[in-house]
């Protein structure tokens, strides 16, 4: 064995002694599998993870198989490579591209309120042609920038958030007006001076997506109310 296996192996001579009586079990263990499980010459016997002073590390394992002269096999040569190092990327990665699907899916899910809202009041416009619903879609386009913005700033830190109080009665109202709300009904019960702590892009988002689940799941003429009191909203 070279420098980089020499630590896996027990402070014992090696030679005529058992496997398992000179590596770690985990290793034994899978070069006793591979070798019952296959006869090629030449076999990739996977990867093994080895642990060692509190750290996991991981090896790509590749068997040889030595002949005689007769072409009996009378040993067999592993070699061992370190791949810990890739194989935490290929984890970092994976994990990367879970949380971009994840933001995905956020992106989706939040403009779609105030899409739904410039449509709608659009297709008023088309109708009446009254000035007032287009500024209804100008309104419903600023929402969307706004969301656009901070879901990049999310995008860019976690930890990015800018807590300040905020009045809940009117971050509620502000953001039905960004919800597709149909017949449905907002009833807010919290005084007008009743404030949270908290990331007004963020809190905007929470409400309007609450709002907008609660008019899917509870039909188009639900009565969605706000309430507010010992410390919860």
């Amino acid at each position: 064995h070279n420098a980089t296996m020499a630590p896996f192996f027990r402070e014992t001579p090696a030679v005529g002694r058992p496997l398992d009586a000179v590596v770690p079990a985990a290793i034994a263990d899978h070069l006793d599998r591979e070798n019952r499980e296959s006869t090629d010459d030449e076999h990739a016997c996977g990867t093994v993870d080895v642990d060692r002073d509190g750290e996991t590390r991981t090896f790509d394992v590749r068997r040889s198989t030595l002949t005689d002269t007769a072409g009996d096999a009378i040993a067999f040569v592993y070699l061992f490579r370190d791949v810990t190092e890739r194989r935490r990327r290929e984890e970092a990665l994976r994990r990367r591209n879970e949380e971009l699907d994840r933001f995905a899916g956020v992106v989706s899910h939040d403009l779609r309120n105030p899409l739904n809202v410039a449509r709608g009041f659009l297709d008023l416009a088309r109708e009446s042609g009254e000035p007032e619903q287009f500024d209804r879609v100008e309104r419903a386009h600023d929402r969307m920038d706004a969301i656009i913005d901070d879901l990049l700033a999310l995008a860019r830190t976690e930890d990015d958030v800018d807590p300040v109080r905020v009045p809940i009665a009117e971050a509620a109202r502000t953001a039905w007006e960004h919800v597709d709300t149909a017949d449905a009904t907002l009833r807010v019960t919290v005084p007008d001076g009743h404030v949270v702590v908290a990331d007004r892009g963020r809190l905007a988002r929470l409400f309007e997506n609450l709002f907008r689940n609660a008019i899917e799941h509870g039909g188009s003429t639900v009565t969605v109310r706000v309430d507010a009191g010992d410390g919860r909203f």
